[in-house]
C-alpha cells in the first residue's frame, strides 16, 4: 500500500502544472520600436507588499498581480512539449488567480492554450479547452478567436465563438452579442504581436554578395520572402539572377530556427545555369545545365526601424553539377521590409 501511495504521489507530481515564468519582455524605445530586453521596471508583479520588476525567467506565483506600462510580457504557462503562452500587452493589468485561471482587470491579453483555462474580465467569463484568442477591454470586453473555439458568458447569456469570429460584452450581466466575422487584418495584427523578438511575421527584401570560396563567385542579386511558421521557425524562399562566367537562375528554399536576430538553418537550391565550353576544334559553345546544392546557413538580422531590416549571412555546402561536385562557402548582405 505504501508503495502504491508513493507511486500515485509521484504520478500526480509529474503531471502537475508548472508555475508560469516570464518568457520574453519588450519595451518601446524613443523611436516607437518594440525592442526585446532582459528586464524592465515597466512591467511588475505585485506580491503582497512587494512590487517586483520583471525579468526573463522570473518565476511567478499564483496570486501575483501583473501590471505593464510601456512594456509587453510573454508568460510561459507550462513547460516542455505542452508549452502555452499568455501575452500581456502594454498598459494592462491581470491577476494569476490559479493554476488554470486569470482575472483580467485592464488592457489586452492574447492566449495560446492547449488545455482548459478560464479568464474573468469583470462579469464576462471566457472558457476554453485549448485554443488561441484575444481578450480586450474594458468598455466593452471583446473576445476574438484565431484558433479553436471558446465560450463567452456574461450573466445569463453565453455565446460560442469559433476561429475567425469575435463577440463583445458590455459587462454587468448585460449579455454577449452574437458572434461576427473578424477581419483578417485584425487577426494578423494580433498574431503578429506574439513575435516578441522585435521582428515581424513576414519580410520581403533583396540579398546581394560576391564573397565565395574557394574561388571568387558571381555577383549575386536574389529577392527573398521570409515567413514565420511558428514563434521560432521560419521559411524563406529566394529567386534571382547571378552573373559571372555565365548566367545562373537559382531557386532556393530555406528552413531555419530563429532566436532573436540570429537564425540557424539549412537550405536547398536548384539552379538553371549557362556555361561556356570549348569545342574540340577550338570554337566556343554555350550550354545550359541544371545544378543542385545543399548548405547550412547562419544569419544575423538587425531592425533599422519599425519596417526596415538589415541582415547578413554565411553559408557553406556542396553543389552537384552533371559532371562534378564542388564544395563552397559564401557570404551576403541584404535589406528587407517587414510586415
Amino acid at each position: 500500500m505504501r508503495l502504491l501511495f508513493a507511486m500515485l504521489m509521484w504520478l500526480c507530481a509529474s503531471t502537475a502544472w508548472a508555475k508560469p515564468i516570464v518568457g520574453a519582455l519588450m519595451v518601446q524605445d524613443a523611436r516607437g520600436r518594440w525592442v526585446p530586453v532582459t528586464e524592465t521596471a515597466e512591467a511588475t508583479a505585485t506580491r503582497g507588499d512587494q512590487r517586483i520588476p520583471l525579468k526573463i525567467s522570473t518565476e511567478l506565483e499564483y496570486g501575483d498581480e501583473l501590471r505593464t506600462y510601456n512594456a509587453r510580457v510573454e508568460i510561459i504557462w507550462t513547460e516542455g512539449e505542452d508549452a502555452e503562452q499568455v501575452y500581456v500587452w502594454e498598459y494592462a493589468q491581470v491577476t494569476l488567480t490559479g493554476e488554470r485561471s486569470v482575472m483580467q482587470q485592464m488592457g489586452d491579453l492574447y492566449f495560446q492554450l492547449r488545455n482548459s483555462f478560464s479568464i474573468q474580465y469583470g462579469t464576462v467569463e471566457t472558457m476554453v479547452d485549448g485554443t488561441a484568442f484575444t481578450v480586450k477591454g474594458p468598455n466593452p470586453v471583446e473576445v476574438g478567436v484565431t484558433e479553436g473555439v471558446v465560450r463567452v458568458r456574461d450573466g445569463e447569456s453565453e455565446e460560442r465563438v469559433t476561429a475567425g469570429q469575435f463577440v463583445t460584452a458590455a459587462g454587468g450581466g448585460a449579455g454577449v452579442t452574437a458572434a461576427s466575422n473578424w477581419s483578417r487584418s485584425a487577426r494578423r495584427a494580433v498574431k503578429g504581436n506574439t513575435f516578441m523578438d522585435g521582428f515581424a511575421a513576414t519580410e520581403l527584401g533583396v540579398m546581394a554578395g560576391g564573397l565565395q570560396l574557394p574561388q571568387s563567385g558571381p555577383v549575386a542579386a536574389q529577392l527573398y520572402g521570409q515567413f514565420r511558421l511558428a514563434k521560432a521557425l521560419q521559411l524563406r524562399a529566394e529567386s534571382g539572377v547571378l552573373s559571372g562566367d555565365g548566367i545562373q537562375l537559382p531557386q532556393t528554399l530555406e528552413l531555419s530556427y530563429r532566436l532573436g536576430g540570429l537564425a540557424v538553418g539549412g537550405r536547398g537550391q536548384v539552379s538553371l545555369y549557362q556555361a561556356q565550353k570549348d569545342c574540340p576544334d577550338g570554337c566556343d559553345a554555350s550550354l545550359w545545365g541544371l545544378s543542385a546544392s545543399g548548405a547550412g546557413v547562419l544569419r544575423y538580422s538587425v531592425p533599422l526601424s519599425a519596417r526596415l531590416v538589415a541582415s547578413g549571412d554565411l553559408s557553406a555546402g556542396i553543389t552537384a553539377f552533371p559532371d562534378d561536385i564542388q564544395a563552397f562557402g559564401a557570404g551576403r548582405v541584404g535589406i528587407g521590409v517587414a510586415f
